[in-house]
């Protein structure tokens, strides 16, 4: 089942996590619309980590996403 191109708000992710060789899997919360690249038209989404710190993600990367009862629709 092909996952949604950009989760909604307040969504659990697991993404690949590129920037890291000692955890290339990692998890977090999606915490904002979807970013289009410019170039591309691949969108990229805002990701609250676990420690706090946030980052963009290609949705390309992300592996797998739980919908919360949190989650927005939009």
């Amino acid at each position: 089942m092909a996952e949604p191109r950009a989760p909604a708000r307040g969504a659990i992710i697991t993404y690949l996590d590129t920037g890291t060789r000692n955890t290339p899997i990692s998890c977090g919360v999606s915490c904002g619309v979807a970013i289009m690249d410019p170039m591309t038209d691949e969108p990229w989404i805002s990701v609250l980590r676990p420690n706090g710190g946030s980052t963009i993600v290609d949705a390309a990367l992300i592996i797998e996403v739980e919908r919360t009862s949190r989650a927005d629709d939009g």
